[in-house]
């Protein structure tokens, strides 16, 4: 059906257009617009694995950007990367340490504190492991960073520049003494403020109070005073003292010293340094802003007048309360100690970098004497006011006071005060200081009980006050109950150490004089040898300091010590129970230098010496060095001795000492080896009836030991004058000890037969029993020698030493060698054809040493009669080697003494 005319015209209807509107679009017009949404990756992954990286695959190029962000999350997160990447490798460290610190560091001074504090821990990472070397070139810029953070204007930042500072002065010690100078000025200026100066003030300085700050006034100058004690505690240290290593405050803190081994590089490598522009800045150069000198004493002079009105402060109002007299507020009394240890320290930096005059310490204490006396002295000593019953204070305030009290005491106050005001006893005439100071120092010396620390500020105190007080009386009772307390305090205890330090420094001083303290001395030194016993096993570093004392007196004639010590080394030096025995090496020396001082020495003693020399827990080394102060000592008496009577007395003595130390029978002794046996001997008739046995058992560490023993005793034996004369003693003691039939060691033999030389002249016809007790022993050991198989190393160097000994005794006595052939011609009458072969072989030995050139002519004689004697009772032996050996040798000895002949002609 066709559509009517009308719907014809609806499809083609003109659209009209109105002024406003948009256009219709088109019906037949594609819409080809589309929406996108953006995919956010947080996390790329990364197929290069050769940078180190975090557990976030973040690496050092990703990581330093972020601390430059301007999102606070983003910071903290690069600062946190950077802390784990340096942790994870830790080689890092020195390659990118520029790059950490040109990005990461002006975080200290960022705005967010969470930041500030991963900042904090970064650095502490790097700091701790970077050497001095390494961080002293960037140091100017880790110096211009922490002042911009000390002198920010925000509190926040301001706070937490003290941790960095913490931080700095505990890893590099040195390098913030050379740039103290702003530091310190910047500790200033954050507690203080600048005011119009009128006629009459000292300062243009006061006191700053920031009422809108959210830290307490205390509390902040508290933490401001402890920094510039630390920072003052470094100076004392590394600038003003010069001493290597030392310890910072109470904490004991020790630094060691940076040690800088030169380099050698080329002259023009050298020479280009030293343009400008390339000159190295030694890490012990002074900063343009040094602290030392004038410049500190500027110093000195702006923090004295803010340190007391810093107490001043305290000492006012609490609140709504008032401390009235000698109370303090627990609140305030951690800021009064900082005020007083700071006190104490510019007194002793300026002492040391003054001049020898002390010129700047007395000028500042002379302009505030007054000052200082009516502020800290008119309520003098203080105590802590209880804050329990102060019904107002807030529960928070509350646990303040009381942790800060319990930190703090009033003996620590007090002491701190004394510490102080000790310097002005010196210069004043004020009796009333010295009285107030000494009085509450008896005080304390009568507590119970003091820690550590207070005890040893005490101490401290005390060496200083008894020096400069002028009162003998004050002097007299302090040194009382000090000697008092050092008699109680335990002997291991740190208390002991520091009073027995004080009376060492007080009476052995030189520069020290203490009148009407002399019974007190005597008293002092009479307890060091009775305390040495108790502290030598549990604490060797208390002993090494108790003997060092008894040296230091002994050198200066203390006579309580040497007293004591003259009965007491008795059980000192005792071998089996005495802590002789029992110490170091280092320690045994130091008593050996005390015994050079004894007045007298009995017998006992000596007998105890000989004893010591030779037991196995002492050294060769000590016993030489208790041969040499014996000789020593010896040489002395006899230089100053007038008397010729006790000149002979005290050379017997000491020759009694030396050859009982040639005698000793070590008791080391090794399995026994074959040799012959006395009854074999017996058996053959051999001429050692009448003589000792000797006993071969020794070990090789004491046969070391005592060849080196009696090598030295024979060097002194030949210093004493006229040795020869005394004869009698070597008869005396040597003969009944050579003619027993008992067993004799081979040590005492080899002591005996060696020291012969030196007393050769003693050897003579007229000592009979001496010279054939000699030559018997001469010709066993010859014997037992040849007869014995010596596969051992120490039997072998045993054997050696013996050979050289008998010949060396033969040869330097004619008329003992004369006797020694004489008796193997006696004994070739009786013997069996075994022990002839033996003694064939021994003389062949003899004959054999170079030094038998000097053999007398009576010797070719008694050579003739022994080969006569051989060929007569025992023809077998002709034909043996031994026998060819012994005829060869008689040769060349009658030959020897033909070429002398003929030369002399």
């Amino acid at each position: 059906m066709a559509k009517s005319k009308k719907k014809k015209q609806e499809d083609f209807q003109k659209v009209k257009l109105k002024v406003g509107k948009r256009l219709p679009k088109g019906q037949n017009v594609t819409n080809t617009s589309f929406k996108t949404h953006a995919i956010q990756v947080v996390q790329q992954i990364k197929s290069d694995g050769a940078q180190p990286s975090t557990h976030r695959k973040l690496n050092i190029a990703d990581l330093l950007p972020k601390c430059q962000h301007y999102s606070i999350s983003v910071r903290h997160d690069g600062v946190t990367g950077l802390r784990e990447l340096m942790t994870l490798h830790p080689h890092m460290i020195t390659s990118q340490l520029a790059v950490i610190i040109e990005k990461a560091l002006p975080l200290i001074m960022d705005k967010d504190s969470n930041v500030r504090q991963a900042c904090l821990k970064l650095f502490k990472l790097v700091f701790t492991s970077t050497p001095t070397q390494q961080i002293e070139p960037f140091f100017p810029v880790l110096s211009a960073h922490l002042c911009c953070a000390m002198t920010h204007i925000y509190d926040d930042i301001q706070h937490d520049s003290l941790e960095v500072f913490d931080l700095l002065l505990d890893t590099y010690p040195l390098l913030i003494a050379n740039n103290s100078g702003q530091l310190l000025q910047n500790f200033i200026e954050q507690i203080s403020r600048q005011q119009n100066v009128t006629k009459g003030q000292k300062s243009n300085l006061s006191l700053a109070v920031k009422p809108d700050s959210k830290y307490s006034v205390q509390r902040w100058r508290s933490g401001i005073l402890s920094r510039i004690y630390k920072l003052l505690m470094v100076l004392l240290t590394w600038r003003f003292t010069d001493t290597s290593t030392s310890g910072l405050g109470d904490k004991g803190h020790e630094y060691t010293a940076v040690s800088c081994i030169p380099l050698q590089f080329p002259s023009s490598v050298a020479d280009s340094w030293e343009r400008p522009g390339f000159k190295l800045k030694s890490i012990t150069a002074t900063s343009v802003t040094s602290s030392k000198g004038d410049n500190f004493t500027d110093f000195a002079t702006s923090l004295i007048p803010l340190l007391v009105q810093c107490w001043v402060e305290c000492r006012s109002s609490q609140g709504q309360h008032k401390v009235k007299d000698n109370l303090v507020s627990p609140g305030s009394v951690t800021v009064m100690l900082h005020v007083m240890q700071v006190l104490h320290l510019l007194w002793q930096c300026l002492d040391s970098a003054a001049d020898t005059t002390n010129t700047a310490v007395k000028g500042i204490c002379g302009s505030h004497e007054k000052e200082f006396v009516h502020h800290f002295m008119t309520y003098f000593p203080y105590s802590i006011q209880d804050n329990a019953g102060h019904r107002n204070a807030t529960a928070a305030a509350h646990r303040k006071s009381k942790k800060e009290a319990s930190q703090v005491t009033a003996e620590a106050l007090n002491l701190s005060v004394c510490e102080v005001m000790t310097f002005l006893v010196e210069t004043t005439n004020d009796k009333t200081l010295s009285t107030s100071i000494g009085d509450y120092l008896c005080a304390c010396l009568a507590m119970e009980q003091l820690g550590p620390d207070l005890s040893k500020t005490l101490a401290a105190i005390l060496q200083r006050f008894l020096t400069v007080c002028h009162d003998t009386d004050l002097v007299e009772s302090m040194v009382e109950h000090a000697l008092g307390r050092y008699n109680k305090a335990h002997p291991l205890s740190t208390e002991k150490r520091l009073y027995l330090e004080l009376f060492t420094s007080l009476f052995l001083d030189s520069k020290t004089q203490l009148p009407n303290v002399g019974v007190l001395m005597d008293q002092f030194f009479q307890t060091l040898p009775d305390l040495l016993p108790h502290v030598y096993c549990e604490s060797p570093q208390m002993a090494a300091l108790i003997v060092r004392v008894m040296r230091q007196a002994a050198c200066q004639r203390c006579r309580p010590l040497l007293d004591n010590l003259e009965t007491n080394f008795l059980s000192i030096l005792d071998v089996t129970d005495g802590l002789f025995s029992q110490t170091e090496e280092a320690l045994q020396h130091g008593l050996l230098d005390t015994l050079y001082w004894v007045p007298h020495f009995t017998t006992q003693l000596l007998t105890r010496l000989v004893s010591l020399c030779h037991h196995g827990n002492v050294s060769s080394t000590v016993s030489l060095h208790l041969l040499d102060i014996l000789h020593t000592r010896f040489q002395r008496d006899i230089d100053g001795e007038k008397h010729t009577e006790n000149d002979v007395t005290m050379t017997t003595s000491y020759l009694s000492f030396l050859l009982s130390v040639l005698a000793v029978t070590p008791t080391c002794y090794i399995p026994d080896r074959n040799r012959l046996s006395l009854e074999q001997e017996k058996q053959d008739g051999c001429h050692m009836t009448s003589a000792p046995e000797i006993d071969w058992n020794v070990s090789s560490e004491r046969w070391k030991k005592h060849t080196v023993l009696v090598d030295r005793v024979l060097h002194h034996l030949h210093q004493v004058p006229d040795v020869s004369s005394l004869g009698d003693v070597l008869l005396s003691f040597w003969c009944p000890l050579l003619t027993v039939p008992n067993k004799v060691c081979i040590t005492t033999i080899f002591g005996c037969v060696k020291c012969l030389k030196v007393f050769k002249a003693a050897l003579n016809q007229s000592n009979q029993s001496l010279t054939d007790a000699v030559v018997k022993i001469c010709i066993s050991l010859a014997m037992e020698m040849v007869t014995t198989v010596t596969s051992e190393d120490n039997l072998s160097q045993i054997h050696k030493d013996l050979w050289e000994c008998v010949t060396q005794c033969l040869v330097a006595v004619p008329y003992i060698i004369n006797k020694y052939f004489i008796a193997i011609h006696n004994l070739l009458q009786t013997c069996s054809e075994e022990t002839a072969v033996t003694a064939m072989r021994s003389v062949t030995h003899i004959l054999q040493d170079q030094s038998t050139a000097a053999l007398p002519l009576s010797v070719e004689r008694h050579l003739e009669a022994i080969q006569d004697k051989v060929k007569k009772c025992f023809p077998n032996v002709v034909n043996t080697q031994c026998w060819k050996d012994l005829m060869y040798c008689s040769s060349l000895v009658a030959n020897q003494r033909s070429v002398a002949m003929s030369c002399d002609e």
